[in-house]
């Protein structure tokens, strides 16, 4: 038996929307600069004026004529914080899926209020997908066997996909079964997807699992190739099957790469 294993990613960026809210993204772990800052601030004292940022009814931030304050601050943003003097900026670190939501910014002067929104969406990349053969060892015709297709720690939610492909075509979903599940934990609200695919091997097969996240327009593909050798098979077809097989992934690939740019405005 021989195994070959070929991982591809295709990202395509979404394009910029323009409303009043500025929409931001950050990354789990990562940073989030949240701009809050008067126009031609550098005329302005800090001094002059009280600045504070607040996701619903909790503060995030404020900064009182010139001096934090952290009285008011909700502790889920204890120690979170810090201000770029240079850039006006606030800056929220070690970002959590809980993050992910409306902030408003506050800037009160000489007696008036501005405000401006962002809306601030949280990601975090999936494992890249893995697919394991229950049971396991040679495979031969005849048998019935499971590929188990894991993804975990991603945020948003996604899913996962099958493609089986043969020397000559497609195989229907008629010919196999899929099961496929997703828990999300508790604590950090991350996903971790699994799919199972029953199938009755009858030849050689070209098996694809694909995960799709939708909101970072990213797609991980893993492909597994098992070639099952019989004494009766030729060395020369075992070559020409494989030819094959890499022809049919750039077509896929190709065919993956056009659907995700339709999905794109």
């Amino acid at each position: 038996m021989k195994f070959v294993a070929v991982v591809i990613s295709v990202l395509i960026t979404a394009r910029n929307v323009l409303s009043d809210t500025l929409h931001l993204q950050a990354s789990v772990r990562g940073e989030a600069e949240l701009p809050c800052t008067l126009p031609h601030q550098e005329n302005v004292s800090s001094e002059d004026y009280v600045m504070y940022i607040q996701k619903m009814n909790s503060v995030v931030f404020e900064l009182y004529k010139g001096k934090e304050k952290s009285e008011h601050q909700d502790k889920l943003f204890t120690n979170r914080t810090w201000l770029d003097a240079a850039g006006g900026s606030v800056w929220l670190k070690d970002i959590r899926t809980a993050d992910e939501g409306l902030y408003g910014c506050f800037i009160l002067r000489s007696g008036s209020v501005l405000s401006s929104q962002i809306e601030l969406s949280v990601v975090a990349n999936f494992s890249v997908p893995v697919i394991s053969l229950s049971p396991t060892g040679p495979v031969n015709y005849g048998d019935v066997v499971n590929l188990t297709c894991t993804s975990n720690n991603g945020y948003p939610n996604a899913s996962l996909h099958w493609i089986v492909n043969t020397e000559n075509l497609i195989v229907q979903e008629d010919y196999f079964s899929v099961t496929s599940d997703w828990i999300q934990d508790p604590e950090t609200k991350l996903f971790n997807l699994t799919s199972v695919l029953n199938i009755n091997v009858t030849t050689d097969l070209m098996i694809l699992c694909s995960l799709y996240n939708s909101t970072l327009n990213n797609s991980l593909i893993y492909l597994e190739l098992r070639d099952i050798e019989h004494t009766s098979r030729t060395h020369s077809r075992s070559h020409v099957f494989g030819f094959v097989a890499a022809i049919t992934l750039l077509v896929l690939v190709l065919v993956i790469v056009v659907l995700l740019k339709t999905k794109c405005p």
